[in-house]
């Protein structure tokens, strides 16, 4: 847990400092600790920076996801109502053709 090789680097250690006093020791354990984060901090900084943005992008993703679902579902709502008209046209169609089909038989002798 010592500092490195920062000039005098081998002589701050925490038991080198517990020698001179306690709070030495403590300031020598702060010290590394702020070092280590410092290291750790470059090497998450980045990656929080990229999760960030993926964040976002995958944001931007879902609201046009959910756009094109909300219109999926009112473009298959138009096709509902068009299959029904087209059924009952169907129906229609059958039902003069049979129509027609009657009076060509009559009709005939």
């Amino acid at each position: 847990m010592d500092l490195g090789t920062e000039e005098g680097g081998e002589y701050f250690t925490p038991k080198v400092a517990k020698s001179a006093s306690s709070a030495a020791e403590g300031l020598c354990i702060f010290a590394a600790a702020m070092k280590d984060y410092f290291y750790a901090s470059r090497i998450v900084k980045p990656k929080l920076e990229a999760l960030a943005l993926a964040e976002a992008s995958l944001n931007e993703a879902a609201e046009k996801l959910k756009q094109a679902e909300a219109k999926l579902a009112e473009v298959n709502a138009k096709l509902g109502e068009l299959q029904a008209m087209f059924e009952r046209q169907m129906g229609e169609k059958k039902i003069l053709e049979d129509n027609a089909n009657m009076r060509v038989l009559r009709v005939l002798p």
